[in-house]
């Protein structure tokens, strides 16, 4: 018995030793194969890094390299980041803020790649002079492929040589001060029953507002419709659509930016012809809108229909595109400066237009200094448009740097506007400032320009200056309002406008 026992404990002890001597075995088989594969792991990861690493030095070496031997000065300083993608991410998460730290770490011109481009951003009036000055000489604008095709072929931005300067000319006589003196009434109607209108409601998303005002101005003022007109309402929600998917990759598939936008422009396109038509059947001389001042140019025979639907089509964005932001941003500074505001109400005072039952008339308006200046100001310090894109058609020398054919330029308004010694305490909203002889200089054109400047300036610039100070004018003498954050954060792309929307509430006088 004691045998047995003797006999089972052996078996056991030995069982246990084959266990544990297995178990031992698959521990050091595992721990073995484990470096292995950490092993393995790591020199794929150490190859991967390196080959990141010679692709990524490559990418920058060639660009590097891109440098023309005909010049004898250096690409400027900056940096290219990955391959293909190359800083847009960053710039994509930091917006404006990727252009303020590159200029801080490189100065006022420096060369970057994004969206697909090598690209050299000038900043000052001594840097962009040559290039704003330069269309087709030594620059061509240049619009993202979606922008192109989205605005249409006929649209201005398309435009180069002789033909930007035919269609530039026809937008100009459209909109010159002669038949803005019609638009005025216009103008008022829409503006007056949105400002009637955000009096009766508690608190309203100001910017949100002055977008909704914008489109429907636009709709209005250049197609003449009645703001209660279903097509109105139709035209405003395609136009909304094609404005918001305006910036985007030009795929068409079904749910995608650019599907849902094209859509918008077919549907835009038929009601534009539509219109054109009953424009037709209008005698000259009743001008009500910038469609008829089209149709009553005798450079407008010369224009294809398709033409013209680009032309306005394009109108309607850049209308909508700065004046919205614009009107924002008075209502923002004027918030914030009690005392321009006064001065501001003052000045309607002087100039008998205080009481509402007085009508406005064109002259009238450009009359009023104090009235301009505020315009002025809001536009140098919160520009609609931060700057402007141009390729470079050969190469050549800005400052201590060149540029190379076929890159991108982009030259900066909102900066330039910011560090142009003609302005001082740039921060500060002054509007007197503009009554100082020492901003009467030649130059100021190149310090100075939210409406650009050379043969790609704005032709509408009259045409928005006079919305904003109508804007101005009515809000001041209808309505008093209250901001419900003095000090909102601002968004600067695609245009300035107040992170939460600028809560506001008005009551009318």
């Amino acid at each position: 018995m004691l045998y047995q026992v003797n006999s089972n404990y052996v078996n056991l002890t030995q069982l246990m030793d084959r266990q544990f001597n297995d178990i031992s075995r698959r521990q050091v088989e595992f721990e073995n194969d484990y470096i292995q594969y950490t092993a393995h792991v790591a020199s794929i990861l150490a190859l991967g890094y390196l080959l990141l690493s010679t692709v990524v030095y490559v990418w920058r070496t060639y660009y590097e390299m891109q440098a023309d031997v005909s010049s004898s000065k250096p690409l400027p300083p900056g940096t290219m980041g990955y391959p293909i993608v190359g800083e847009t991410i960053d710039f994509a998460l930091k917006g404006c803020a990727f252009y303020t730290e590159k200029m801080v770490n490189f100065g006022k011109i420096f060369k970057t790649h994004i969206m697909g481009r090598p690209t050299i951003r000038l900043v000052g009036a001594d840097n962009i002079k040559k290039v704003v000055t330069g269309e087709n000489h030594i620059v061509q604008g240049m619009w993202p492929a979606s922008v192109r095709i989205l605005l249409g072929k006929g649209s201005l931005s398309c435009q180069t040589g002789e033909s930007l300067k035919q269609k530039r000319m026809v937008l100009l006589k459209a909109m010159g001060s002669e038949n803005l003196t019609y638009l005025v009434p216009e103008f008022q109607k829409v503006i007056v029953k949105c400002i009637n209108s955000w009096c009766q409601q508690k608190v309203i998303l100001g910017y949100l507002k002055c977008r909704d005002m914008t489109y429907t101005m636009a709709t209005k003022v250049i197609f003449g419709i009645d703001l209660d007109d279903e097509q109105c309402k139709e035209m405003v929600t395609d136009f909304k659509i094609l404005i918001d998917n305006l910036f985007c990759l030009p795929v068409k598939c079904p749910g995608l930016a650019f599907q849902k936008a094209t859509q918008a422009r077919v549907k835009l396109t038929a009601h534009i012809k539509t219109l054109l038509a009953q424009s037709a059947d209008r005698n000259s001389g009743e001008e009500t809108c910038v469609l008829d001042m089209f149709k009553n140019l005798p450079e407008t025979a010369l224009v294809p229909e398709d033409d013209i639907i680009d032309m306005l089509i394009e109108l309607m964005f850049g209308g909508h595109h700065t004046t919205s932001s614009a009107c924002c941003s008075i209502l923002l500074h004027l918030s914030q400066n009690g005392e321009i505001r006064e001065k501001a109400i003052e000045s309607l005072k002087e100039n008998g237009v205080m009481d509402t039952s007085v009508d406005l008339t064109y002259a009238q308006i450009n009359q009023m200094t104090y009235i301009d200046n505020i315009v002025k100001e809001v536009l140098r310090l919160k520009p609609p448009v931060g700057g402007g894109f141009r390729k470079a058609l050969k190469t050549f020398e800005v400052g201590k740097y060149q540029v190379p054919k076929d890159w991108t330029v982009i030259y900066s308004i909102r900066e330039t506007h910011n560090t142009s010694p003609l302005f001082g305490r740039p921060q500060e909203f002054l509007p007197e400032r503009w009554n100082d002889d020492s901003l009467n200089v030649p130059d100021l054109r190149f310090n100075y320009l939210p409406f650009g400047v050379g043969a790609r300036s704005c032709p509408g610039e009259k045409f928005a200056k006079l919305k904003l100070k109508i804007f101005l004018i009515e809000v001041l003498r209808r309505s008093r309002w209250t901001l419900h954050n003095d000090s909102p954060e601002i968004v600067l792309l695609p245009s300035p406008h107040p992170k939460d929307n600028l809560p506001v509430t008005f009551t009318s006088l």
